[in-house]
C-alpha cells in the first residue's frame, strides 16, 4: 500500500522534472550565440577537418560588409530596413549566413587538394592575393575594423587559402572542361562535386548564428557606419 502511494507521487514528480528539462532544452536550442563570444566552436566539419567560428571569420566580414554597402545604398538613414528584407523565401541574414558556409566549405575542399597536388601561387598571383588583402582591410567599415581587431593573421591566412582555391578552380574547371564559376560554391557543377565529399555541419551551433552584427552592430541607435576611404574624403572636402 505505501509502495503504490509513493509510486503515485513519484510519478506526478517525475514527469514534471521531464517537462521542466525539456523546455530547458528548447530555449537553449533556441537561445542566439554572440560569434564573437564562441569563436573555438566547431561550425562544420570537412572531410574529418574541423572548422571554427573562428576560421570563418574572412567570410563572415566579407559578406557583412557587402550587404551593409548595400543597404547603405538601399536606405544611407537606417541600414538595418535592408537587411530585414525577406526576398526569395529569406532574409538577407539567413543568405549572408548560407554564403558564408557554402563559400568556407568550398575553399576548404578546393585549398586541400590544391595543398596536396602541391599547386603555389606564380609572383604575379602572389601580387594579386596581397593586394586582395589590402582591399579587404580597407574596405571594412570602423566597426568591423575595431572587432576584428587581434584577428588579422587568421585573417590573412584565409585569404591565402582563397586565393590557392581559386587558382585550383580554375585548374579543375579546365581539366574538366568546365565554366570557371560553374564551380563557384553554389555552382552547379560544385553541387555534384561536393556530394562525394564528407561535410558535416554543426547544426547545434549553426542554427544558434545570427548574422547582420557579428562584425557590425546595428543595436547602436542610429548605426551608421563609416569607412576608412569615407573618413579621408571628408577630411578632404573640409
Amino acid at each position: 500500500m505505501i509502495k503504490k502511494k509513493l509510486l503515485r507521487l513519484l510519478v506526478p514528480i517525475a514527469l514534471l522534472a521531464f517537462m521542466v528539462w525539456g523546455g530547458y532544452i528548447g530555449v537553449r536550442d533556441r537561445t542566439t550565440y554572440s560569434y564573437m563570444e564562441h569563436l573555438d566552436e566547431v561550425a562544420v566539419t570537412v572531410d574529418g577537418e574541423d572548422i571554427t567560428l573562428r576560421d570563418m571569420l574572412f567570410y563572415v566580414a566579407f559578406e557583412e560588409r557587402k550587404v551593409e554597402d548595400d543597404a547603405a545604398s538601399y536606405n544611407p538613414d537606417n541600414t538595418i530596413e535592408y537587411w530585414n528584407i525577406h526576398t526569395n523565401g529569406a532574409f538577407f541574414k539567413d543568405i549572408v549566413k548560407d554564403t558564408v558556409m557554402g563559400m568556407a566549405v568550398h575553399d576548404a575542399i578546393l585549398y586541400k587538394q590544391a595543398d596536396e597536388s602541391n599547386i603555389i601561387l606564380n609572383s604575379s598571383e602572389r601580387t594579386s592575393r596581397e593586394d586582395a588583402k589590402t582591399d579587404f582591410w580597407s574596405d571594412l567599415y570602423d566597426i568591423q575594423l575595431e572587432r576584428l581587431e587581434g584577428y588579422e593573421e587568421i585573417i590573412n591566412t584565409s585569404i591565402d587559402h582563397v586565393a590557392l582555391a581559386q587558382k585550383y578552380q580554375g585548374i579543375l574547371a579546365e581539366k574538366e572542361d568546365k565554366d570557371y564559376h560553374d564551380l563557384d560554391w553554389d555552382g552547379e557543377v560544385f553541387e555534384e562535386y561536393k556530394s562525394s565529399h564528407d561535410i558535416v555541419i554543426n547544426k547545434k551551433v549553426w542554427k544558434r548564428i545570427v548574422f547582420g552584427d557579428v562584425t557590425l552592430d546595428h543595436k547602436i541607435p542610429s548605426f551608421l557606419p563609416t569607412k576608412k576611404s569615407e573618413r579621408k574624403e571628408e577630411k578632404e572636402s573640409q
